[in-house]
Parts: C-alpha cells; sequence; structure tokens
C-alpha cells in the first residue's frame, strides 16, 4: 500500500509533502500541476498526508471513490519520469531499549502509525519523533538535505 497524491493538489503545488517525506519519494516537474508519490518508495508514513494544506493527500485504500484513478496517475508518472533514489537521512541523537510503557523521560511518545511487514515503525512530521526497530527505540530529529544512494 502507499498514500496517493489527488485532485485537490492540481494547481497547488505546495511542497510541504516534499519537507516532510523521510524517503523522498514525492516528486513533480516544472510542467506538471501536482505532485506524485512513488508507490515504490513510499513507507505509509503518513507524514505528508498530515501536512497537506488541501487535503489531497490519502492512503491508497481511503483514496475518495471520485480520486481513485490517481493511484494509476501516481504509479505511472514514475513509468516515465527518471528521479533519484535518494533518501531523507535522519539524524539518530538516542537510542536504547523500548520502554515497556509509553515514552521517554524526554517526553515523547513513540509512533502511533502500524507496523510495517519489516517492522519499521515510522511517523515524521518535522520534529522529533520515536519509533521502534525491533526492540530497540529510537528518537529521530528531521533530515536536513538529502543523501543520495
Amino acid at each position: 500500500m502507499t498514500y496517493v497524491i489527488t485532485e485537490p493538489c492540481i494547481g497547488v503545488k505546495d511542497a510541504s509533502c516534499v519537507d516532510v517525506c523521510p524517503v523522498d519519494c514525492i516528486h513533480t516537474t516544472d510542467e506538471d500541476q501536482q505532485y506524485y508519490i512513488n508507490p515504490e518508495t513510499c513507507i505509509d508514513c503518513a507524514a505528508c498526508e498530515t501536512v497537506c494544506p488541501v487535503n489531497a493527500i490519502f492512503f491508497e485504500d481511503d483514496t475518495p471513490e471520485q480520486w481513485k484513478d490517481y493511484v494509476d496517475i501516481n504509479a505511472d508518472w514514475f513509468k516515465t519520469h527518471e528521479v533519484g533514489t535518494g533518501f531523507r537521512a535522519p539524524f539518530v541523537v538516542w537510542f536504547g531499549r523500548r520502554p515497556t510503557t509509553g515514552g521517554c523521560s524526554c517526553g515523547l511518545k513513540p509512533a502511533a502509525s502500524a507496523a510495517r511487514a519489516d517492522g519499521f515503525n515510522s511517523q515524521r512530521l518535522g520534529r522529533p519523533f520515536l519509533t521502534t526497530i525491533g526492540a530497540t527505540l529510537i528518537l529521530f530529529m528531521p533530515a536536513i538535505g538529502t543523501v543520495n544512494s
């Protein structure tokens, strides 16, 4: 599953979603009227959905019926456009054993997003957040710049 950018983005192209995406999966060109999410790169973190000023971003299964065709429109865009394989490198400032009850002394709570099949849990909102990988609790800080692989 992936997130999808739909019709309300057309003509707006606010880049807030691009700024918060931890895996750099949102792209466009100067000629395009909207942004597109690469379904092969999206990690379903929902960071883009929360910052979209026109509510154009939906989880694939939750896309309103009148905009279901945007699932294919987003995927098809990446079949005809070359994009980098970069990712935003988060700055890890702390890690340790996951507490048995939520949060840590810093006051942040673990991300509430559902666990992916590979066990990675993430939620990135442009501010520090906690996530888990296995039994390890990791505090991520917002990325500065990108790292290309």
